[in-house]
């Protein structure tokens, strides 16, 4: 199996996990704060993670932890924690659908960090798709962003304002956690780097005012939701992430990432009954047909070879 198709195939397993994600996600944050459904994900991810590094060190030879590890860890655990908390400062001001879109800022970012710190340009093909994917998100949210626009008011100028920068920083924070792998991801254990980070992401979220006692007040039926959360997102998602960009570069694997969104349009139909509409329906075709542009390319790039 050639490299690139490696790389695709962890993309893809990542933005499958990612939609997966959202429906305990979603289950659980209807009936809990979103701080303690946060750490409670997040702690749920840390056991998980450690336990599959455990089992491995079991297996194979035990090695001694490096300062790398440490630091990737620390840098991540970081973006975790200021990425989540600047989404969810970026929910109070404006409409989810705003932020969605906002966030899709992370494949610039990611192209821009790959140019500078790699010296990698972006190809052509990228830069279509990440584009048509974008103008795919923005129709599945036509809808209630033409609503959110249609507001006046100087105050609520400013605080589409603050809800905006709000979702910028959180697009920085995990396009620069993407960068981080990329840049390191030869000379750091992957599933040792996360367990860190999720951990250290646990002693951050702590601190958040009754984020502890929220989880704490959580049922069982709750936690089981949180750990399959967990499961789906933070632990195999974001292995199966920091795998592909070993293969292939950060900034196409952040575009086959956005397949996220239709399939979470194609698990909540199943799931929760919703039907979609025919602009998300169309959004969705779009943004497929971004991802697969370059794809595409490349595989005919090959083949001419």
């Amino acid at each position: 199996m050639q490299m690139n198709t490696i790389g695709v195939l962890y993309s893809l397993g990542a933005a499958i996990c990612g939609a997966l994600y959202l429906i305990p996600y979603k289950a659980v944050s209807e009936a809990a704060a979103r701080s303690s459904v946060v750490f409670g994900m997040l702690l749920a991810a840390a056991v998980l993670n450690s336990v599959v590094a455990l089992c491995r060190s079991k297996a194979q030879e035990r090695k001694p932890v490096t300062t790398l590890t440490c630091a990737v860890g620390f840098g991540m655990a970081a973006c975790t924690v200021i990425g989540n908390a600047s989404m969810s400062e970026s929910l109070i001001f404006v409409d989810p659908a705003v932020t969605s879109v906002v966030l899709q800022v992370q494949i610039l970012c990611v192209a821009c960090g790959e140019l500078v710190l790699f010296r990698q340009r972006i190809q052509h093909s990228v830069l279509l798709g990440s584009a048509m994917a974008f103008i795919g998100i923005m129709v599945m949210h036509g809808q209630l962003l033409v609503e959110w626009f249609n507001g006046t008011g100087v105050e609520q100028d400013h605080s589409r304002f603050i809800g905006i920068v709000w979702a910028l920083v959180a697009a920085v924070c995990w396009s620069v956690m993407l960068l981080i792998a990329k840049r390191w991801i030869e000379h750091i254990d992957i599933i040792r780097v996360n367990a860190l980070r999720l951990w250290m992401s646990v002693a951050f979220m702590a601190l958040w005012p009754g984020a502890v006692i929220g989880a704490a007040e959580c049922t069982l039926s709750q936690w089981w939701l949180l750990i399959a959360a967990a499961a789906s997102g933070p632990t195999l998602g974001r292995l199966w992430l920091m795998s592909a960009v070993r293969y292939i570069s950060a900034s196409q694997t952040k575009l086959i990432t956005l397949i996220a969104p239709p399939c979470a349009l194609l698990f909540g139909w199943l799931y929760f009954s919703q039907i979609p509409s025919v602009l998300e329906l169309l959004g969705g075709c779009v943004i497929l047909v971004g991802v697969a542009l370059p794809l595409l390319y490349t595989r005919h790039k090959e083949k001419s070879q």
